[in-house]
């Protein structure tokens, strides 16, 4: 029996007619809002949006119909399950027992992005694992087929040697002046800029180890979890804090600054009181990692884990869990650029 893995395509024309203010939240109800899809990917496939839950969900096997007339749905907040197209991604196995050749480190699917047809993955690993892997698969209708002959390790970033826990390559986008898939590890945290690397440059062919090391200027504060090439070229990255971070965080360097001067409500943040989401403009150059702020998200507990920009707006999309600390639905955020 093959495993299959669900996710979903969206009319971006869906996403944007109930998004009139300059900033709106779009709920997603029923099978499709379920805390257990977890969402760690929202990629643009043409003029439609790719919902990438992290794990496989045999034992749901959704039918939802394609997505209506944008006008149908104009002024809603609520998207429903007949708005949506479900796609299945096939070849799930010989991919898994490649990764768990040496164990079970396995933990699902944290990037996703179209190039093309074809749709490049971030796999995440557990802590005995020091890499995360890049896989590839092909989309034709409505099935995206993995390639188990091409697949990518790409070493993890690392805390004095050590790895740091639950920190995987979140981000994976096609950096076009180079030709490239561009992996952002989401920890960049680290004491020596120069020295360490906190992302890579992968060949979109997977068939070598000649990936290239990418480092930051400055670090970022706290987690990079999603980033995206606009059509022109311009790259954005979601950067999120959550309170129960903080040691890990800022364990590795601790004279890194806390946000503070780009929010004024940003407090209270010792006592990990709160949330924090903020939008960030990045640059490539000369294989170094610029960045600036550009929009706050907000103090929520919603972990924003998803990111593309269309027509000067920007969707984001949250991974809801059962966690104490985070949403217990999901829901799409639309924002003004």
């Amino acid at each position: 029996m093959r495993t299959v893995l669900k996710a979903f395509t969206l009319c971006i024309s869906m996403a944007l007619s109930v998004a009139a203010m300059a900033q709106n939240d779009v709920i997603l109800d029923n099978a499709i809002a379920n805390p257990v899809q977890e969402y760690s990917a929202l990629a643009m496939v043409g003029k439609k949006l790719l919902l990438v839950p992290q794990y496989p969900l045999d034992n749901n096997t959704y039918t939802v119909k394609a997505c209506l007339d944008a006008k149908k749905a104009a002024g809603k907040k609520t998207l429903k399950q007949r708005n949506f197209t479900t796609v299945t991604i096939t070849h799930l196995s010989p991919v898994l027992s490649a990764i768990n050749s040496k164990g079970k480190i396995y933990q699902g699917f944290e990037a996703a992005n179209a190039v093309g047809n074809t749709i490049f993955f971030s796999i995440e690993t557990d802590e005995s694992a020091d890499s995360c892997y890049l896989i590839k698969g092909y989309l034709h209708k409505d099935t995206i087929a993995l390639d188990a002959r091409f697949i990518q390790g790409i070493a993890k970033v690392k805390c004095d040697g050590n790895i740091v826990d639950n920190a995987g390559f979140e981000s994976l986008t096609y950096h076009p002046a180079s030709g490239k898939l561009l992996a952002v590890f989401e920890f960049t945290n680290v004491a020596n800029v120069q020295k360490t690397p906190v992302a890579f440059l992968v060949d979109t062919s997977l068939q070598n180890n000649t990936i290239q090391p990418v480092y930051i200027q400055e670090p970022v504060p706290f987690r990079i979890t999603d980033v995206y090439t606009a059509a022109d070229g311009n790259m954005y990255a979601i950067n999120f804090w959550w309170a129960g971070e903080y040691n890990d965080y800022f364990a590795c360097n601790k004279n890194t600054p806390l946000p503070v001067a780009d929010s004024s409500a940003f407090t209270n943040v010792k006592n990990k009181g709160n949330c924090y989401g903020r939008i960030l403009q990045m640059q490539l150059s000369n294989h170094t990692l610029s960045w600036t702020p550009v929009k706050e998200i907000g103090y929520d507990g919603y972990n924003w884990e998803g990111i593309v920009l269309y027509k000067n707006k920007f969707i984001i999309i949250s991974d809801a869990n059962k966690g104490k600390y985070q949403e217990k639905t999901t829901h799409m955020r639309v924002l003004k650029k």
